[in-house]
């Protein structure tokens, strides 16, 4: 399991990001409990966001210098939304070429309620192999500040506990070592 904090965005990135999601339309996503907007690859992600922001994106997002696969925003509000644990390995499994390829996502805090409770991040290492061992690797990331970001690679475990409050809105870079 490789996990932890990466880079902060600065507030002009945020608040460019931001701008960027105000102006989309996000669509209700296949499990129907949350609304999302998705853009994938490079160009799209340039042609969205601006030649400015895809390159920050590109520079601080880890791995650094490497293209951007995709970015999505999901926007958790109190009562029940939250992200059940999954792998993100298998995004590309219809792809062969993507199956033996490290994927890696930084989640970033773009905008969140005074009174948010619950959204952390959890993550619970590389595989569901043994209930007890899954157990004990949990690992719990709290973002509290907007701009705060956190890594972690496709094979690890995660997802997002349970909004009991407020809301917490992200950001998320998708990147691909080929």
């Amino acid at each position: 399991m490789t996990v932890g904090r990466g880079r902060s965005f600065g507030d002009q990135e945020v608040k460019g990001i931001l701008k960027v999601l105000n102006d989309t339309e996000f669509e209700m996503h296949k499990r129907g409990k949350y609304k999302e907007a998705r853009w994938y690859y490079d160009k799209e992600v340039k042609k969205s966001f601006g030649e400015y922001l895809h390159w920050y994106l590109t520079t601080m997002t880890y791995p650094y210098n490497v293209p951007i696969r995709g970015c999505w925003s999901h926007k958790y509000e109190a009562n029940g939304h939250m992200m059940g644990m999954h792998q993100d390995k298998y995004a590309d499994s219809d792809n062969p070429k993507y199956e033996k390829n490290e994927y890696w996502t930084t989640t970033c805090l773009i905008e969140k309620s005074e009174d948010l409770s619950g959204g952390e991040i959890v993550l619970a290492g590389d595989s569901y192999e043994d209930y007890e061992k899954f157990q004990s690797r949990l690992k719990v990331v709290n973002l509290t500040e907007v701009g705060q970001t956190a890594v972690w690679n496709g094979n690890t475990v995660h997802g997002v506990s349970e909004i009991t409050n407020g809301y917490r809105w992200v950001f998320v870079v998708y990147k691909v070592l080929e």
